[in-house]
């Protein structure tokens, strides 16, 4: 099937909202196998064929993914507190129940 990687998103390749699987996964020893795991509507029995120790990445090579992201962090914290401050000038509020609701009848040529 694939390589399940450690981590936040750990999930068993090709099998929907399997999560909960690749982290049983993950503590198993090569050659054992599973009982039958029930996922998304249907079953699955996995073996574990081979493993591999985690790797640490090389500073080098997420460098700039990690200078990206923490840009992109800093960028959505400077948006939030701009639209704070707008919102708290002009005392604007937000209606979240609203969004789910129907959208308002477009105005007639009669209006």
């Amino acid at each position: 099937m694939g390589w399940i990687v450690d981590g936040e998103n750990a999930a068993v390749p090709g099998v929907p909202d399997s999560a909960e699987a690749a982290r049983r996964l993950l503590t198993m020893s090569q050659d054992q196998a599973t009982s039958p795991m029930a996922l998304d509507g249907a079953y699955y029995l996995f073996k574990i064929a081979e493993t591999r120790p985690a790797e640490t990445a090389p500073f080098e090579r997420v460098e700039a993914s990690i200078q990206q992201r923490l840009l992109m962090e800093r960028e959505m914290g400077l948006q939030q507190q701009l639209i704070d401050r707008l919102m708290a000038a002009e005392n604007a509020r937000i209606f979240e129940d609203a969004f789910g609701a129907a959208p308002a009848p477009a105005p007639t040529a009669e209006e």
